[in-house]
């Protein structure tokens, strides 16, 4: 009576043993697919700041070079105005 007692207890306890195991299991499964589904996030986070980032840079590029082109176009204006003024006194 107190063997089959004890073989009763003991199997309770492996059983309990196993299904705490696969509830680590799960738990830790759980885990891992919340880590992906995180580290996706901040992946597309990053991709749509560098995004941004390359956007804005493009557009102050732009910006420049078309400064760039107004000064220019200015100097060879100013140039022209020169010599248009030296033929006129000449």
């Amino acid at each position: 009576m107190l063997n089959q007692q004890w073989r009763s207890d003991e199997d309770r306890e492996r059983e309990m043993e196993r299904q705490r195991h696969i509830l680590n299991m799960e738990r830790n499964l759980e885990l891992l697919r919340h880590n992906d589904a995180e580290k996706a996030l901040r992946e597309e986070q990053l991709r749509l700041e560098k995004e941004r980032d390359k956007e804005m840079l493009s557009k102050a590029l732009t910006r420049e070079q078309q400064i760039e082109q107004l000064e220019q176009e200015e100097k060879r204006r100013r140039r022209q105005e020169v010599v248009d003024l030296q033929q006129f006194y000449l």
